[in-house]
């Protein structure tokens, strides 16, 4: 679904992204983790072109889209979900998941559609429905978040620390979030909590420095945490 290739990118003339090559695939968790500062949210963001990559190239289904702004992006089926909020405070949790359909705002019949199908999906956001977003929790705005995005019907979802700040319980229940949507779309998530993202995602690369230093799936990697750790350190 999403093929990144040997993609270059930073901020002026220093190099953050130094050589990326990756792959995230429909009906899979992708994760990218590594230490504070190793270039993750960067390469998101020059994937979504939020930064110009300086070389590389990246491809959606097979169609190189390097470049393009990111509202044709969106329009190609990518969404991105910031690390930082974006939730409206003042409007209930179904007036946001409503901003996602605003292009669909004159066909009343199915836009309720597509919202019992997120309420059927995830029924802990149908039962906040009605309430003010600044009442709710952080992990609860997160998942408005999610939920919004999903209502969009992307081909692939890059989630930038979806967790961040976040308690074990709130964060476990994004994750779980997260699984139930890789059945219908690429989740190219970036992330720092190894554990969670080594037991959820199928596929695990480690960012060191703005280089891959190693990938496997997540059941593969997960018995060798303190090991790759440990390896960060001899690339600081």
């Amino acid at each position: 679904m999403l093929v990144v290739r040997d993609l270059v990118a930073g901020y002026g003339d220093i190099p953050i992204v130094r050589g990326v090559s990756l792959e995230a695939r429909k009906d899979e968790i992708t994760s990218i983790i590594g230490p504070n500062g190793a270039g993750k949210s960067t390469l998101l963001k020059a994937v979504f072109n939020l930064i110009k990559p300086k070389g590389g190239r990246v491809l959606i289904d097979g169609v190189d889209v390097t470049g393009l702004p990111p509202h044709k992006l969106v329009s190609l089926g990518v969404s991105f979900l910031m690390q930082r909020r974006t939730i409206f405070p003042e409007l209930t949790v179904e007036e946001n998941l409503e901003m996602a359909l605003w292009k669909m705002r004159r066909n009343l019949t199915n836009r309720r559609e597509r919202l019992e199908r997120v309420y059927e999906l995830f029924p802990a956001i149908a039962r906040l429905r009605g309430r003010p977003a600044y009442l709710l929790s952080g992990g609860e705005q997160r998942q408005v978040e999610l939920a919004r995005v999903f209502l969009q019907e992307p081909k692939i979802v890059l989630v930038d620390e979806p967790t961040v700040g976040l308690s074990p319980k709130a964060a476990y229940g994004i994750y779980e979030m997260l699984t139930m949507m890789k059945g219908e779309v690429a989740v190219l998530m970036v992330d720092q909590n190894i554990r969670y993202a080594s037991q959820f995602s199928d596929k695990l690369y480690v960012m060191v420095n703005g280089v891959i230093t190693m990938e496997g799936s997540g059941e593969t990697l997960s018995s060798s945490l303190k090991e790759i750790v440990k390896s960060w350190l001899r690339y600081t």
